[in-house]
């Protein structure tokens, strides 16, 4: 999902060094503003409203509607 939507800081693993760096790399104010950005728009195809509609969809597809 994150290839897709890069709207986070990915790390190699969960060590102290790349927590460290993560965190610095948040308190850059442009990337920040960045990967917020990024995160907005994707909350039009990543919501409630649209996870539940796929969700009665697919059920529909395999069992038929109600």
């Amino acid at each position: 999902m994150l290839e897709r939507i890069p709207a986070a800081v990915l790390l190699d693993g969960i060590t102290v060094e790349n927590l460290k760096n993560a965190f610095a790399e948040l308190q850059n104010p442009d990337r920040l503003k960045a990967l917020q950005a990024v995160a907005f728009e994707a909350r039009n195809d990543y919501n409630w409203s649209v996870g539940e509609a796929r969700l009665k969809q697919l059920y529909a597809d395999l069992i038929g509607e109600p």
